[in-house]
């Protein structure tokens, strides 16, 4: 999944939750708390954005990974003068 894939999905993710957490908020008090809400918000925004910068962070490590095995594959394919 490419960088742009993953982000909106985790933006439809935590979307979802958020809709959720508001319903369930207003079916079980009998007023709206906003900065409980906010700070509930922020959380599960929280989620997906660091699970995204893991797996960006992951993904990363291993293209320069390979990068380096193709480089150090390349020197190796290199002849030399007599």
């Amino acid at each position: 999944m490419d960088t742009s894939g993953l982000v909106i999905a985790g933006l439809i993710s935590a979307g979802g939750a958020v809709i959720i957490l508001a319903l369930l908020i207003v079916v079980t008090t009998e007023r709206w708390n906003l900065g409980q809400t906010l700070i509930w918000v922020l959380v599960i925004f929280a989620i997906p954005v660091l699970g995204a910068l893991v797996f960006l962070i992951l993904d990363h490590q291993r293209k320069v990974s390979l990068a380096g095995i193709a480089q150090r594959s390349a020197a190796d394919d290199v002849p030399t003068a007599p």
